[in-house]
């Protein structure tokens, strides 16, 4: 079993000097007087060059960036940096922008209960498999385009419309095991 390293835990505490300074340089951290520096875990934002921030200037010669105080560039993207897995726990959690992009190799919901208000859609799915115990559709119109096979198996088909069923086709074949039965006032064949 690793555990993990507690050496902190019984070292002597030293104090630190507070000092606000920029950041001279991303890769590798460094701030001003070229001075090498770590992200503290609580300094969540990822400072940028030129941004000014407070740092804990530590005794063993450790610069420790503690908070970004003033971006040089405000109206530029802000990056949340976390070098462990993220997990938020809170009772309500809400998000509200103007646009969202989100990019992952894998996405997993477990979801009590969903509800999407969505003005426009489109999904682009190269291979979807989709399970229901029920499924509910109510729409105006309802297009499908499909270049292949589109086949449907159930238990029970019902089709019905109230003014006009139209099934054609180059070949067009119905088959029943044991019974076809055709019933209306007329029936036009040929």
């Amino acid at each position: 079993m690793d555990f993990p390293k507690t050496d902190h835990l019984v070292a002597v505490d030293s104090e630190v000097r507070l000092v606000k300074t920029a950041i001279i340089s991303v890769d590798p951290l460094r701030i001003k007087n070229n001075a090498p520096a770590l992200l503290s875990a609580s300094c969540l934002v990822e400072p940028r060059v030129g941004d000014m921030v407070i740092c804990a200037l530590a005794g063993d010669g450790h610069a420790y960036i503690l908070s970004i105080v003033e971006r040089l560039e405000p109206n530029k993207e802000s990056v949340l940096h976390f070098s462990a897995p993220l997990e938020i726990i809170t009772p309500s959690l809400s998000i509200k922008s103007i646009e969202m992009a989100v990019f992952s190799e894998k996405v997993e919901c477990h979801i009590g209960k969903l509800k999407r208000v969505v003005d426009s859609v489109e999904d682009f799915v190269e291979n979807c498999l989709v399970s229901f115990g029920t499924f509910f559709m109510l729409a105006k119109r309802s297009i499908k385009r499909v270049e292949e096979l589109d086949e449907t198996r159930a238990g029970h088909l019902k089709l019905e419309s109230p003014t006009l069923l139209e099934m054609n086709g180059a070949v067009t074949a119905i088959s029943g095991e044991e019974l076809i039965k055709m019933q209306s006032k007329q029936i036009h064949m040929g």
